[in-house]
């Protein structure tokens, strides 16, 4: 269909008395006019500050981790998240220092308005639900890696060849004593023999000790369930083992729970990267690890390896 305003323009009566140069400017006008008649086909959003991702409607963490290419914890870390479920659109989140300079996000389409900001809420502990897919498949059986992750430690710090070797020396002589110590004797060890590998949770101690037979050969603290959502005592089994999935449940969604151990319905064994407390119960009934002690538990036990919950 013709254009209405451009036929104005070229009809022989204009043509006749309007100079060149009255036509063209009548003709940018005109067509300026039709530009604000149509109405804009966009806003750009405004910059983001540098350094910084502004929430949008749909995001959640791990869409937006995804987006700027980080990894979710490191996203939740940066911000201090306490619940990665209580975004709001136009919140303004920092940039993991690693790449705060030198990633830009993605444009995003204009949104609805922005809706009033939730209050923060206290961090919840998950209560996951194991995958119906999920199966009991476990790794290979690996070595001790504790003299690693104390070599790991002495050259994280600027130590000289010398101290490095001393400071791995005493770790080792100190966790070597620690572990001597919970080793068991007497009666006990004769009943341990017969488990092979097997899994100790201490509910009072807030303490978790792996054990081959009456040997113990790792231990860590743990954060178990509070008094209103207790770790049940008992004697249980590993029965499925996950090595990465979302937790979620009323008010959290926790993406990326690694290292994950089923012992007891929805209770787990897991890695937990969105607190350190532990030694303290922090939980829903899961047992919260250390998540590198949480990486040597799930490759050192099997499908089946007992696990014994008390106080």
């Amino acid at each position: 269909m013709p254009n209405p305003i451009l036929r104005v323009v070229r009809h022989p009566r204009v043509q006749r008395n309007a100079p060149r140069l009255w036509r063209i400017l009548v003709t940018l006008a005109l067509l300026g006019l039709m530009a604000v008649i149509a109405g804009p086909t966009g806003a750009l959003a405004a910059p983001a500050a540098p350094g910084t991702y502004t929430v949008k409607p749909g995001d959640t963490v791990a869409k937006i981790a995804e987006r700027l290419g980080v990894s979710s914890p490191a996203l939740v870390k940066a911000n201090n998240l306490r619940n990665v479920d209580l975004l709001y659109v136009g919140q303004k989140l920092k940039l993991p220092a690693a790449m705060s300079s030198a990633v830009a996000p993605k444009a995003a389409a204009p949104k609805a308005a922005a809706p009033a900001a939730q209050p923060a809420a206290p961090e919840p502990t998950p209560v996951p639900v194991p995958p119906a897919s999920a199966q009991g498949v476990a790794p290979a059986d690996t070595e001790d890696s504790g003299a690693l992750d104390l070599q790991a430690q002495a050259e994280s710090r600027s130590l000289s060849p010398a101290e490095a070797q001393a400071s791995v020396a005493a770790q080792a002589q100190a966790a070597e004593a620690e572990l001597s110590a919970l080793t068991l004797s007497g009666a006990e060890a004769a009943a341990a023999a017969a488990k092979g590998r097997w899994i100790d949770i201490n509910l009072t101690k807030q303490r978790l000790v792996a054990y081959n037979g009456a040997t113990a050969v790792m231990t860590t603290l743990i954060s178990s369930g509070t008094k209103a959502h207790p770790t049940q005592p008992g004697n249980f089994k590993v029965r499925v083992k996950v090595p990465s999935q979302t937790m979620s449940g009323p008010g959290y969604r926790l993406p990326g729970v690694p290292y994950v151990m089923y012992f007891m319905g929805a209770n787990a064994i897991h890695g937990t990267y969105w607190h350190k407390n532990f030694g303290k119960r922090m939980s829903h009934g899961c047992i919260n690890l250390p998540t590198p002690k949480a990486a040597w538990l799930y490759n050192w036990s099997k499908v089946g390896t007992p696990v014994k919950v008390h106080y």
